[in-house]
């Protein structure tokens, strides 16, 4: 559809397409799931068996298919013991961007309760974009 077809849309179809692909996506979702359940059922206990350690990937043969299992690493680190580590390795002459890369954020609700000297020291270093534009509809009451 061209911009001027999708222009004469009129706004109570909007809003059925919207409903219908609110539904089309639960229904999705809950499709997704048992698919998921299904896995997990027939292949979990076979998966795990074969898996060495806790996370990797694990190839199943089924008939004419093979089934893989795959387990992402997911690792966090403890931020404050990160801090701790990295002032000592700085104290004792280690250049600590050999060894992390260093994100700084700034909350926005901090950013705003600053006082405005402060701010002005930051506004620098800060841009600002707006988001793409999220849409719904709702019956007028």
């Amino acid at each position: 559809m061209d911009e001027k077809e999708l222009l004469a849309i009129p706004t109570d179809q909007l809003f059925l397409l919207t409903e219908e692909l609110d539904e089309l996506k639960a229904r999705l979702e809950g499709a997704q799931y048992r698919v998921r359940r299904i896995f997990d059922l027939k292949y979990g206990d076979t998966a795990e068996g074969e898996r060495t350690g806790e996370h990797g990937r694990v190839r199943i043969p089924d008939g004419d298919f093979v089934i893989i299992s795959d387990v992402r690493k997911d690792v966090k680190y403890d931020q404050k013991g990160l801090r701790t580590i990295l002032k000592t390795l700085k104290e004792e002459g280690e250049d600590i961007h050999d060894y992390v890369d260093v994100t700084y954020k700034v909350p926005e609700k901090k950013y705003q309760a600053w006082p405005k000297g402060v701010r002005a020291i930051f506004d620098g270093c800060r841009q600002e974009r707006a988001s793409s534009p999220t849409w719904k509809m709702e019956q007028a009451r």
